[in-house]
């Protein structure tokens, strides 16, 4: 009876460490892609020294999914495929006027 009550105590504790393991292994993951993309940034000067603490500290709290992301991102932009950050210039349709969509982004309100 003792035994059984030990292999179940024993049995609980491993599944409780194994998915704790897993918790932090993936948090380290996250704090390790965090520190990267920093790194990355920096490099680049998309951000500048005193940024450097606060970026890392808000990379370290989004999960590793969007921090992947975020390198990807980051992949197309020095590959030149992308540029962020930039507004497509003002294109008048042929009569003088924006489309309706461009006009309210722009405006806020119909023509």
């Amino acid at each position: 009876m003792v035994n059984k009550e030990i292999l179940k105590t024993a049995a609980t504790t491993l599944r409780t460490l194994t998915r704790e393991r897993k918790e932090y292994k993936e948090k380290l993951a996250s704090f390790d892609k965090a520190e990267e993309l920093v790194k990355r940034l920096l490099n680049t000067q998309e951000l500048t020294a005193e940024e450097v603490l606060q970026k890392l500290s808000e990379f370290k709290q989004r999960p590793l999914a969007e921090l992947e992301l975020a390198g990807m991102a980051l992949d197309l932009v020095k590959n030149g495929s992308i540029n962020l950050g930039s507004i497509a210039e003002d294109h008048p349709t042929p009569g003088g006027a924006m489309d309706n969509l461009t006009y309210y982004l722009l405006y806020g309100e119909k023509e």
